[in-house]
């Protein structure tokens, strides 16, 4: 599955830079989500868009997130997939996406937005959700540090919503930011929490109170073997 949405990823990319200028506008047009869309009976897009990479940026800048998101997806996706199983998986990628996309175009309804940043974060989110007893490596900023997971998914919510507040308040003098989907982030974190939680996935590694429910229950065995070796004995 995780093979199969990245080969897609970078198969629609690969067809889309053979586009021409006017062709190319047109099928972003049609698959990348948008309020003007979604009232037009393009009920394809919140799925679509997830599967589109590409705009009015340079090739370079394209290239750049597609890798980043397939990075991310394959990664974090293939741990995921041990955990949740095929159909969980891909419940949690669109479900985390498509919130994503509908956070994004509710706080800028003026601009389509294209792209699987959302499932991506989505993804990630759900991993550490799951795992929110574990302590984990990771990086930030190029830096390693070590969190909990369940603290790295609420990091990971509240940093992609401050930014998104940071860009809308600084859209007009730093526009790379501003064209950054942070609210998609955010909605894709988000999404892929409430799948977590609302499916009861989480958690699968063991908390304190298991632990030593665990414990006491090898503690009554180790005792009950003691006294069966010693009834043998006499």
């Amino acid at each position: 599955m995780v093979t199969i949405i990245v080969g897609v990823n970078v198969l629609v990319f690969a067809y889309m830079i053979t586009l021409g200028d006017a062709a190319l506008l047109n099928f972003i047009e049609e698959g990348a989500i948008s309020v003007d869309g979604l009232r037009n009976g393009k009920w394809w897009q919140p799925v679509t868009h997830l599967f589109l990479h590409g705009g009015d940026l340079s090739l370079g800048i394209h290239i750049t997130h597609l890798s980043l998101n397939m990075l991310v997806i394959y990664m974090a996706g293939k741990e995921l997939l041990l955990d949740v199983g095929t159909r969980h998986w891909l419940g949690l990628y669109l479900g985390s996406g498509i919130l994503g996309g509908f956070f994004q175009i509710l706080v800028t309804p003026g601009s389509p937005l294209l792209g699987a940043s959302g499932a991506a974060f989505g993804l990630i989110a759900g991993l550490g959700c799951i795992h929110a007893n574990e302590r984990l490596d990771v990086w930030i900023l190029g830096y390693q540090t070590h969190m909990y997971g369940g603290s790295f998914s609420q990091a990971l919510l509240y940093s992609s919503g401050l930014l998104g507040i940071v860009a809308l308040a600084s859209s007009f003098t730093i526009p790379l930011i501003s064209n950054m989907g942070h609210f998609a982030h955010f909605g894709g974190a988000l999404g892929g929490l409430l799948y977590v939680k609302m499916t009861g996935l989480t958690p699968k590694t063991p908390t304190k109170a298991s632990l030593e429910e665990e414990r006491g229950l090898n503690d009554a065995r180790l005792e009950a073997k003691r006294k069966s070796s010693h009834q043998m004995e006499a």
